[in-house]
């Protein structure tokens, strides 16, 4: 489950704690990260340090690879910044000396959620009429319920057509209510989310984002 990981935000909040003069940097300052093939597929690679104090010796290190170009539309044009996002979780988890079990961050398990999802062919209208004659319905299915509703009148807060389309768009790219939460947080730049008390304004931001991603 997504939630039982932790983000590097959180683990940059644990690092700064145990050591307030610490730092992270790349491993290598004149070469902080290079591009590599593998398998005939082009990776980059990023290494990065966490120093507990300017001068420390032995600081912790991490490594991590993301394709050259994302393979989903979530991770395409951001695959410099989500190696180097990876990188530093696992540094920091090396210098914390941690006792975790998860020493994956909840980013790059959400981005490899992504990229498998997106992996998965959508069937044929061959395919799609065989399933119906195999497997022919008794009644109709209901309508799935949206991800999330609006509760207020406030003529401030998001209407209810923008929570449609946030519906329909985080539907479409297979996201539950934490997911489209925590994603919307990242927008919005808010640690707590409450979807349906979003101001329009905030909303029309979070819809022309979702757009650009469904867009790729």
């Amino acid at each position: 489950m997504m939630e039982n990981y932790v983000d590097v935000a959180e683990r940059i909040r644990q690092f700064r704690a145990a050591f307030p003069t610490g730092s992270l940097q790349p491993l290598n300052l004149e070469k902080p990260f290079e591009i590599v093939e593998i398998g005939g597929k082009e990776f980059i690679i990023y290494a990065a340090a966490a120093y507990r104090t300017p001068d420390d010796p032995r600081p912790g290190i991490g490594l991590a690879q993301e394709q050259a170009v994302g393979g989903s539309n979530f991770t395409r044009g951001s695959e410099l910044q989500n190696a180097e996002t990876s990188a530093w979780g696992r540094a920091i988890v090396a210098a914390l000396a941690a006792d975790t079990q998860k020493i994956a961050s909840l980013e790059e398990v959400r981005n490899r959620k992504a990229e498998q999802e997106e992996s998965i062919p959508a069937p044929t209208p061959k395919q799609i009429e065989r399933s119906k004659k195999e497997h022919p319905a008794s009644s109709p299915a209901p309508s799935p319920a949206p991800i999330v509703s609006i509760d207020s009148t406030d003529a401030n807060l998001i209407t209810s057509k923008q929570i449609g389309l946030i519906n329909f768009i985080g539907k479409e790219q297979g996201m539950n209510l934490d997911e489209l939460k925590e994603l919307i947080g990242s927008i919005l730049e808010k640690n707590e989310v409450s979807i349906s008390h979003l101001t329009k304004r905030e909303a029309t931001r979070v819809i022309d984002y979702l757009k650009n991603l469904k867009e790729g």
